[in-house]
C-alpha cells in the first residue's frame, strides 16, 4: 500500500510504502470443535482398536486433512455413499425403466421374426426369486453354479435336442424362454406369446421355490388355469410344476407342495366366487360358474383339470442330475 506526503519545510514529495496487514486468521474453531465433539460423542461406541487407530492416524493425516482427521475423512466416505445411489436412481428413474421394457419388446419380437431358427418352445414361468434364470444357464449353457440376479427381461437360448434317429438329425433346436416373474399373465406380451406358441407344442414349466410360502405360485397358477380354460385347445396344455431347490433341508416336497397348491386355489376360487357374487347379487349366476376352469362348489383336484395336465416333480441345479425331469420333459414334450 503507498502513500504520497509533502515534506513542509523542503516542499519535496516522497512516496511511504506501508505494509499491508495480513488477512484475518480462518475461525476454524467452529468447525474443529464440531468435529471434535463428533469424534468424542461417537467414541464409547467404538472397538477400542478402532479408537487407537484413529488416535494414531489423526496426527500424521492432519498436514494433509487438518484437525480429527479421521472423522473427516469418515464423513466425507458417508455422505459420498448416501449421495451416489441417491442421484444414480434420480437419473436412472425416468430412463433406464423404460428403456428395459422397450428392449424386451424388441428382443421378443426379434425372436418371433426368427422363428424358423428353432422348433418349439419351452416357456419358464413363475414367481420371483424361484430359479428360472439359473435353470436356463443350467439347460442351455451347462452352467449350473452361475449366479444370477432378478431377471428385468425375458431371457432366451436354444437347447439342442438329441436323437437316436439319424433321420432326424437335422431337427431344429428348441427355444426356452425364461420370463420374469414381476410381470405375471396380466402382461400382453406373455399372452401373446402363450397363443402363438399354440401352433406347435408349448412346454409350460411352472418353477417353484420349494423352501417358501406357495401364495404368490398358486396365483401365478391360477391365472394359468383360468387363461387355459379360455383359449381351450385341442388338447391339455402340459405344465411341469418344477418344485425347485429341493436339496435344501427347509425344502417341501412335490406332494407338500401339490396340497398347498390345492389349498391355495381353493382359496382364491373362493374368494373370486364372493366378489363376483357381490357384484351381481346372484350367487346362482350360471354364466359366471361356466367361465370358471372349476367348478365352485365342489372338491379341487388337480389331476382332473379339463385344459391342463400338470406333473409336480422336485429339481435342484446344485445336484448333477437334479434338473433331468426339466430336461426330459423339454425334448419329450410328455408327462410320461
Amino acid at each position: 500500500m503507498e502513500e504520497e506526503e509533502i515534506d513542509l519545510d523542503t516542499g519535496i514529495r516522497r512516496i511511504i510504502r506501508q505494509e499491508e496487514p495480513p488477512p484475518p486468521p480462518r475461525n476454524t474453531n467452529k468447525m474443529q470443535d464440531g468435529r471434535t465433539r463428533l469424534r468424542q460423542g461417537v467414541s464409547p461406541f467404538l472397538p477400542p482398536p478402532v479408537v487407537r487407530a484413529m488416535s494414531t492416524l489423526d496426527p500424521l493425516l492432519e498436514p494433509y486433512v487438518g484437525p480429527e482427521a479421521s472423522i473427516t475423512l469418515l464423513t466425507s466416505l458417508l455422505v459420498c455413499v448416501v449421495l451416489v445411489p441417491l442421484l444414480q436412481s434420480l437419473v436412472g428413474t425416468g430412463t433406464s425403466t423404460s428403456k428395459a421394457y422397450d428392449d424386451e419388446e424388441d428382443d421378443l419380437k426379434d425372436m418371433a421374426m426368427t422363428a424358423e431358427d428353432y422348433g418349439d418352445t419351452v416357456i419358464l414361468c413363475g414367481p420371483m426369486w424361484a430359479g428360472k434364470t439359473r435353470i436356463l444357464y443350467h439347460l442351455c449353457h451347462s452352467k449350473a453354479s452361475m449366479p444370477t440376479v432378478m431377471s428385468l427381461r425375458a431371457n432366451a437360448a436354444l437347447l439342442p435336442t438329441i436323437n437316436n434317429n439319424k433321420e432326424e438329425d437335422n431337427q431344429k433346436p428348441l427355444r426356452v424362454l425364461d420370463y420374469p416373474g414381476h410381470s405375471g399373465l396380466q402382461d400382453e406380451l406373455f399372452r401373446e406369446l402363450i397363443q402363438s406358441s399354440q401352433q406347435n407344442s408349448l412346454r409350460l414349466i411352472l418353477v417353484v421355490d420349494s423352501t417358501q410360502p406357495l401364495t404368490t405360485a398358486a396365483d401365478f397358477l391360477y391365472d394359468l388355469l383360468q387363461y387355459a380354460h379360455d383359449n381351450a385347445s385341442s388338447k391339455p396344455w402340459p405344465i411341469l410344476v418344477a418344485c425347485h431347490k429341493s436339496d435344501l433341508s427347509s425344502s417341501k416336497n412335490p406332494r407338500r407342495i401339490k396340497i398347498s397348491l390345492r389349498t391355495e386355489l381353493e382359496k382364491l376360487l373362493q374368494v373370486q366366487q364372493m366378489a363376483e357374487a357381490a357384484a351381481n347379487n346372484d350367487d346362482n349366476d350360471e354364466n359366471n360358474t361356466n367361465n370358471k376352469w372349476w367348478k365352485p362348489g365342489t372338491e379341487l383336484d388337480l389331476d382332473q383339470l379339463e385344459y391342463v395336465k400338470l406333473k409336480f416333480v422336485a429339481t435342484t441345479c446344485n445336484v448333477g442330475d437334479g434338473i433331468d425331469p426339466i430336461v426330459e420333459f423339454c425334448k419329450h414334450g410328455t408327462m410320461e
